[in-house]
């Protein structure tokens, strides 16, 4: 074993040997670091002198043929020879050029020489690969360099479009590259160098050299020079030698300069000696001082060394020498507290003993009842996990319910579970009929069946989370990317669960309806998750109330939320709407080309208490969706049967009123029991009461309501079909439902004369009309000219702002009493 003196000799020598060690390595990485930029520099700079040597000389034979295309003034009656005198002459003016041509394209398509020179048979100026090149640039085209066995010359050609003047084609000029080669010459490269150009291709434009292309039959490649050329690189080394590259910028060509890798180097070992030295000289020192220091440090170390080994085999007889522990230091101080030690050992070692005795005793006892806790501790874990999954998980579906999402959404920001995420809460549209329609069975079935087809299909995306929120309703938590495509996973779930089998002899109809809400990352307060629910539920059910958008999400904003609020005091107040007297009966008269009154239509206003007057378009289909719409009709269909009884009486005025009602009063079996008690009650006249219904509950609900719109024809009252012209009617419907009249939606009264394709339709509907013998009446017209125009496509019948706006039925009956006068 090593001696405390020598293992701290050798750690002072090691310290000291890398600290040598990296300050000579350094060193001498700067040096080489410096010098090789210096001459990497010098390289570079030389490379792009040489460069700019080139493309100044390239610059200049540019110019030169761009002058002469400007001097061309060849016309449509030429001739080959003028060219040929033009190019020679361009010959003979530039002395680096060695010859030039013209080709002339023809008015079939087709190029020619001007130098005379026949193609042989096959050949074509036009399958050559640099004239479709030329036509469509602007510059001018410089050609591969090639090798001119005539001249025995390195050659690249020139190309200039000219397709600006009465004479059409590409002017050419040939010229010598020894130039080039002359200039690489010129320059002085560091020794066992040399420079070259090369062109994109890899075939060698000019060499220091130019003996170097005699004899040759094509012109040389790089391949030539050099071995594994990586063009695209602009520096790179091949065996002992370092290329650098310089592009050209009016040429597609690159200068690459040659030198030898240990130009890059040179200077390097000198300075690396210099370091080598200083490294000797540092270690030299650290040995003499690491022998000073280990005797001084060792000595009294050892001897604490000694104590340690006696007390290490139970030998606490021995104190520690009196000169360790006045020695006026760490080692001093460490000898005391080895005393103190020794001292305390022997006062635990009597303790310990003790101890002992009644530490066996109580394991005995531990051992004995550590069976029983394991067996109680399982048992707990099985109920609490039982506990735990039914508190957060639904009983039928097993899908997390409402108060585990709840929980996951407040514990989302406080985790930093950030991203931009969204809350989808899904029904279906019809759960307030079926509740009213079949038993809670079937409404189980049909909630469990619709989890079923939701979790199918999100089963790909692990990020996206099903709740079970009960009664019909569920939630999906969905990443950003999910976001995307939430509207598609929608429309596919719709379409599986449109004809839903819940029984082996029962199906029922459903349509998805869907709300969403983009969760907020800035947010953290109390119930923040029950908030972000409660405005899902609410995107939701105002998705539920509006039929026209299947299939689609309906996101919550906080336009909804105001919304929201408006649509609780309106949904709120429509149970108690009839008994606070708020709803009234308005009466709009309808006429005919001569002005007489031959009838009204009977709407619903509500003035609210809070809100004041609210349109019919906000709380009528609230009240369908609450199902209070049936208490309404009724009320307005009692007050019209009244206020006709009234005339009768009084007056012996007999006025056709229609009134307006809805697809779920013609699907109560009780309606026209209703209908016929009012009418019997008050004496009325069957065909003076008119049921308005629209085109699309006409269309959509024909096989739900059919039997009872034939009921009411047979017992006389009459039908009218309202805003005809927007929904899905066909002329089946009209045909197997003789309806007594037909109403023009105001959308095309109010454009017909702007837009003549409108009018176009109305005069196709005037025409349906009369086929069908139907009255037909104009709805929305509010000007003269639009009167003017209805009477010029031959409607006689009218209704709107121009005659009446909607009245009270004290004002009616005096606009009666004085039109029948």
């Amino acid at each position: 074993m090593k001696s405390i003196r020598f293992k701290i000799l050798a750690m002072a020598f090691v310290i000291t040997l890398l600290v040598a060690t990296v300050i000579s390595i350094y060193g001498t990485y700067r040096a080489k670091t410096m010098v090789e930029a210096s001459n990497e520099a010098y390289i570079n700079s030389l490379a792009m002198e040489l460069a700019l040597e080139m493309d100044n000389f390239i610059q200049l034979q540019k110019g030169y043929l761009e002058g002469q295309v400007n001097a061309l003034t060849f016309t449509s009656d030429y001739s080959q020879e003028n060219i040929a005198a033009f190019t020679y002459n361009m010959s003979k003016s530039n002395n680096f050029m060695l010859y030039s041509y013209f080709n002339t394209l023809t008015d079939s398509g087709h190029f020619t020489s001007s130098d005379g020179w026949i193609p042989p048979d096959g050949y074509s100026w036009e399958n050559r690969y640099w004239v479709k090149i030329v036509s469509e640039m602007e510059d001018i085209f410089v050609d591969f360099p090639s090798y001119d066995a005539g001249t025995g010359n390195i050659v690249t050609v020139l190309r200039k479009r000219v397709f600006d003047r009465e004479v059409k084609g590409i002017l050419n000029m040939a010229i010598n590259l020894d130039e080039l080669s002359q200039k690489l010459k010129a320059f002085t490269i560091p020794s066992g160098g040399e420079a070259f150009l090369i062109d994109e291709n890899g075939l060698l434009v000019a060499y220091h050299d130019p003996m170097i292309f005699v004899n040759q039959s094509k012109a040389l490649t790089i391949n030539d020079l050099i071995v594994d050329f990586e063009k695209e690189k602009s520096r790179f080394e091949v065996a002992d030698m370092t290329f650098v590259a310089a592009r050209l910028a009016d040429a597609p060509w690159v200068l690459w300069v040659k030198v030898p890798a240990s130009f890059f180097y040179n200077g390097v070992q000198e300075t690396s000696f210099n370091f080598f030295l200083i490294y000797l000289m540092t270690l030299l020192i650290s040995i003499v001082f690491a022998l000073k220091i280990s005797k001084k440090i060792s000595t009294p170390i050892v001897k604490l060394k000694r104590h340690a080994e006696l007390i290490g085999v139970g030998d606490y007889s021995q104190e520690i020498s009196s000169d360790l522990i006045h020695q006026n230091d760490e080692i001093g101080q460490f000898a005391t507290v080895f005393q103190m030690m020794r001292e305390s050992i022997l006062e635990r070692e009597s303790e310990l003993e003790h101890n002992y005795q009644e530490i066996q005793a109580l394991y005995e006892e531990m051992a004995a009842s550590e069976e029983t806790l394991r067996e109680n501790y399982e048992e707990l874990n099985l109920y609490k996990d039982k506990v735990e999954y039914y508190a957060f998980h639904n009983a039928q579906t097993g899908f997390y319910n409402r108060d585990y999402l709840i929980q996951s959404l407040n514990k989302r920001i406080q985790n930093d579970d950030l991203g931009r995420k969204a809350l989808i809460c899904l029904s279906y549209k019809e759960h307030n009929h079926y509740s009213e329609t079949v038993g809670q069975t079937i409404l189980e079935l049909i909630h469990y069946k619709l989890g079923l087809a939701i979790s199918e299909h999100i089963s790909h995306d692990e990020s996206t989370q099903i709740f079970d929120l009960a009664n019909g309703k569920y939630a999906l938590l969905i990443s950003e990317q999910t976001i995307a495509q939430i509207d598609k996973i929608i429309s596919a779930i719709n379409d599986e669960v449109a004809v839903m089998k819940v029984l082996e002899a029962m199906m029922v109809k459903i349509s998805v309806a869907v709300g969403g809400y983009i969760l907020c990352d800035d947010v953290n307060i109390e119930d923040q998750g029950m908030i972000e629910l409660e405005k899902s539920e609410s995107a939701l059910l105002r998705n539920q109330l509006n039929l026209s958008h299947e299939d689609r999400v309906t996101w919550f904003d906080s336009a909804m939320h105001q919304k929201q609020i408006y649509e609780t005091q309106i949904e709120t107040g429509l149970f108690e709407a009839i008994s606070r007297n708020e709803i009234a009966v308005a009466y709009q008269p309808q006429y005919d080309r001569q002005g007489t009154i031959i009838g009204v239509e009977a709407l619903m206003r509500w003035k609210h208490g809070k809100l004041g007057n609210i349109p019919p378009i906000e709380f009528i289909p609230r009240a369908e969706s609450l199902g209070v719409i049936d208490q309404l009709d009724q009320f307005m269909i009692s007050e019209v049967i009244k206020f006709q009884s009234e005339m009768k009486l009084l007056y012996n005025i007999i006025l056709p009123i229609s009134v307006n009602i809805s697809v779920v009063e013609l699907l109560d079996p009780q309606f026209i029991d209703r209908i016929e008690f009012e009418v019997m009650k008050f004496d009325i006249d069957r065909s003076a009461l008119i049921f308005e219904l629209t085109e699309t509950a006409f269309s959509r609900h024909l096989s739900l309501v059919k039997d009872n719109i034939v009921k009411l024809m047979a017992l006389g009252y009459q039908v009218h079909l309202d805003d005809f012209g927007t929904g899905y009617s066909s002329l089946k419907y009209l045909s197997e439902f003789p309806v007594s009249a037909i109403k023009i939606d105001r959308s095309f009264v109010s454009t017909f004369l702007e837009n003549p394709k409108v009018a176009n339709v109305i005069s196709t509907m005037i025409d349906l009309a009369e086929k069908i013998e139907t009255q037909i009446i104009a709805e929305g017209v509010e000007t003269s000219e639009q009167l003017t125009g209805l009477i010029d496509l031959g409607c006689y019948k009218y209704q709107g702002f121009l005659f009446s706006k909607p009245i009270d039925r004290e004002a009616l009956l005096s606009l009666v009493l004085a039109n029948k006068k």
